[in-house]
């Protein structure tokens, strides 16, 4: 450097030189890089300087937006200037890495035995526990043994303060000994085999015991007796079974029985006036009286069934039996069967291979009395069936009643009613009692109904048509069965129709049935027109 000619002599002060760095300046060489050359002033090349350098340490010396992730500790601040940066990349290059941490091992799993079994609160049922949770597990249920440990000390602590005090009562009562005094009672009537005898209270309680449940074996529990008298059907108020008067009215008879001995009282009074009554009333009379009436209620290919009425025995002996007799149409004696049944059931098979299919046979039923046979009843009709190939069935049940209004004009007056419709249906059934379907011509069954009207009007009749088509199984009519109609005079009033009788079953047009076709039971009891 050289300064540039001044009269800097006055200024001086102090060894101080104020020289302006406009008066100094570049002596060297030209240096082209920093674009110095010679003879340049020295705020020049400070200016020049400071250029480059800020030129070079542009996005070098400023470290704030660098990341520094990978090179700080957990919590390390970030560094702020390039010395501290420097320096953090050296400790981190110099420095061994942090060793990595150990892998944890699999906690044990242990298994419960069973009486620590437990269920969750899922419900599940856990048998198993890592170790862990195992040991807390454990420690859980020590802890709560140790409570009822000490819960059971103080109860044991208690118990033998009150043993104590038992003791000391017993020592004092005694004289001191530690045996306690025997207590004996003299035995009445349960206590002992017999009265009279000494024996230790805890014996003769033993023996009490005993005999109590003797007893209730015999006698029976207080709920029982309880029962017992909650069933009994005869009280002051019930009238005697022959005489005037009720049972209130026998001397000695007890109203509200509350015990065992008052109702016995009252059995017994009851049982001696029905030996009064039986002592005193005669023996019904023997009358032989017939049967009301006989039936063939069905016939099959082998057997046929027959029932009748009872005789009506009002005031005299019911019949002890009954006599059966089978015979030919023409009533030929004797009988082709004759047997003797019983009072009930009043019903009876007859199978016998002498009764001929399609032939008509004589019924007679006879009732039987200590003091003779009645005459009999008799019914006519065949006994067998030709094993035919389907049958006709009938039903007559009630569909769902029609809410209907009747109109009085007099007044005019309404009267609700309910219509009620019968509907009659006719089946082809095989012998099984299945379905069978007509292949022939339509089927007709022809039922006859009746009902009376208005009494000014006489007893209507009908005919109801019921059919089986070909190509069908069954065919279904239908009437109404009950009904109101306004008669002039009368009123309002309610009217039946009812199943007469059977007038025909037939092929459309009027030919008869196949041979292979018959008729049921249910159909022929009702009786041909």
């Amino acid at each position: 450097m050289k300064a540039l000619p001044s009269n800097i002599d006055k200024y001086r002060k102090g060894g101080c030189m104020p020289v302006s760095a406009t008066c100094v300046t570049w002596d060297g060489p030209n240096i082209p890089c920093i674009d110095l050359c010679k003879g340049d002033t020295i705020d020049v090349v400070i200016y020049e300087l400071a250029k480059i350098l800020c030129d070079i340490t542009e996005n070098v010396l400023d470290v704030s937006s660098l990341e520094f992730d990978c090179l700080l500790e957990r919590g390390q601040c970030p560094p702020d200037t390039l010395l501290e940066t420097i320096q953090l990349i050296i400790k981190k290059i110099c420095l061994p890495p942090d060793p990595e941490p150990p892998t944890p091992f699999p906690m044990p799993i242990a298994q419960l035995p069973e009486c620590l079994w437990f269920r969750d609160e899922n419900n599940d049922l856990i048998t198993a526990l890592p170790l862990d949770e195992y040991v807390e597990y454990l420690a859980q249920k020590i802890c709560d043994i140790l409570i009822k440990i000490d819960s059971l000390e103080s109860v044991i602590t208690s118990i033998n303060t009150q043993l104590q005090i038992i003791q000391n009562i017993i020592n004092n009562g005694g004289g001191g000994s530690t045996t306690p005094p025997v207590i004996n009672i003299t035995t009445q009537c349960l206590s002992g085999t017999s009265p009279g005898q000494t024996l230790a209270i805890e014996v003769a309680f033993q023996n009490m015991e005993q005999a109590l449940c003797s007893y209730l074996q015999i006698l029976g529990t207080l709920t029982q007796w309880q029962e017992m008298f909650n069933t009994i059907c005869i009280d002051d108020t019930t009238p005697l079974p022959c005489g005037d008067g009720t049972y209130g009215d026998i001397p000695g008879w007890i109203v509200n029985p509350i015990t065992a001995a008052q109702s016995m009282t009252n059995l017994w009074l009851v049982v001696c006036q029905l030996n009064d009554c039986m002592s005193s009333t005669p023996a019904l009379p023997c009358v032989t009286v017939p049967p009301v009436s006989v039936h063939i209620d069905s016939t099959t290919a082998t057997a046929a069934t027959i029932s009748w009425v009872p005789p009506v025995t009002t005031g005299s002996q019911p019949p002890l039996g009954y006599l059966i007799q089978v015979y030919d149409i023409a009533g030929t004696i004797p009988p082709l069967l004759s047997v003797t049944v019983g009072p009930s059931p009043l019903t009876y098979n007859i199978v016998d291979p002498a009764i001929t299919v399609g032939t008509e046979y004589i019924v007679r039923v006879s009732a039987i009395y200590d003091c003779g046979t009645s005459g009999y009843v008799q019914t006519t009709g065949p006994l067998k069936e030709a094993p035919y190939v389907g049958k006709l069935y009938y039903t007559n049940s009630a569909t769902t009643p029609k809410a209907m209004i009747c109109t009085n004009p007099i007044g005019p007056t309404t009267t609700a009613y309910n219509e009620i419709t019968n509907a009659i249906k006719i089946e082809l059934k095989d012998n099984s009692g299945n379905p069978l379907v007509n292949t022939g011509t339509d089927i007709e069954v022809t039922i006859r109904l009746e009902y009376i009207a208005c009494s000014t009007d006489p007893i209507v009749e009908t005919d109801l048509v019921i059919t089986i088509p070909s190509g069908q199984s069954q065919g279904t009519g239908l009437y109404v069965a009950s009904a109101m109609i306004y008669c002039p005079g009368e009123g309002c009033i309610t009217v039946t129709r009812n199943v007469l009788c059977l007038v025909s079953a037939e092929l459309a047009g009027g030919g008869a049935l196949p041979i292979t076709i018959g008729l049921d039971t249910s159909l022929t009891s009702l009786g041909s027109c």
